[in-house]
């Protein structure tokens, strides 16, 4: 079962894994950051949500705070940073303050489905294969929805599966991942009814299982065990379970 507690678990143990992604992505294309997305991609969320020097973001599950990072500094944007490690908001804060970043960022401990944003209103909202972890979705679209601004963004990158994957892989997935598996169709409905309109929608079909299998390859060279059992099911959930990425940017209504 998803649990701040087994989120919180499941990352503590691949401590080490920013080397892999590193290795992985290559250093001119790596952005400190444990997720499925480039620097050269994560610029292009940017424009995507129209961030310039007066938006105001607010990233959700920010993880290490390289997304965030790159995005303030690209666009000049002021950016709020939430996650519910408390790791990941000190290595964030950390990378805000080695970047000269600290009067444009905020990161705080927060679970994005509670988060009241202090009175803030956002520009735009980007959340990186992190909502996963934050069900119900309906709960929290209408949290999020109340944070923007009338005709902000926010841009979905997510892992996705079609209505016909079979029970048995999402139920392997989710003991592996200590997440919740995500139905392409029941997304789109838990977006339009709390007050988003999906302006694009993008599917991709191979970039998971190619990083899991490079994941897999790295771990196998390092002698390393811990995340193992998550990126094996990653795998196999696209060979067996038409699991997938989906990109998806909604304008609130």
């Amino acid at each position: 079962m998803t649990t701040p507690e087994s989120v919180i678990a499941l990352y503590e143990e691949c401590r080490d894994y920013r080397q892999m992604h590193r290795d992985i992505y290559g250093g001119d294309e790596y952005t400190d950051q444990l997720d499925f997305w480039t620097r050269t991609e994560i610029k292009e969320f940017g424009r995507l949500l129209r961030l310039d020097h007066n938006s105001s973001m607010l990233d959700v599950g920010c993880g290490l705070g390289g997304p965030a990072c790159l995005l303030a500094r690209t666009f000049n944007a002021k950016v709020m940073g939430i996650d519910l490690s408390e790791w990941h908001i000190n290595e964030s804060r950390a990378a805000a303050a080695r970047l000269g970043l600290g009067d444009q960022i905020n990161f705080s401990v927060f679970d994005a489905r509670s988060f009241d944003g202090g009175g803030m209103q956002f520009d735009a909202v980007v959340a990186i294969d992190s909502i996963v972890y934050m069900h119900p979705l309906g709960i929290l679209f209408h949290g999020l929805r109340r944070l923007l601004k009338p005709t902000a963004r926010m841009l979905l990158a997510s892992e996705c599966f079609d209505h016909k994957a079979l029970a048995n892989v999402l139920h392997a997935r989710e003991k592996a991942g200590a997440m919740k598996c995500i139905v392409d169709k029941e997304l789109q409905a838990d977006l339009t009814e709390s007050g988003f309109r999906i302006e694009s929608i993008s599917r991709d079909y191979e970039r998971r299982r190619r990083f899991a299998k490079q994941a897999l390859q790295w771990m196998d060279l390092h002698k390393q065990h811990a995340g193992r059992e998550n990126m094996t099911a990653i795998l196999n959930a696209c060979e067996t379970g038409g699991a997938f990425e989906v990109l998806i940017v909604a304008q609130a209504r």
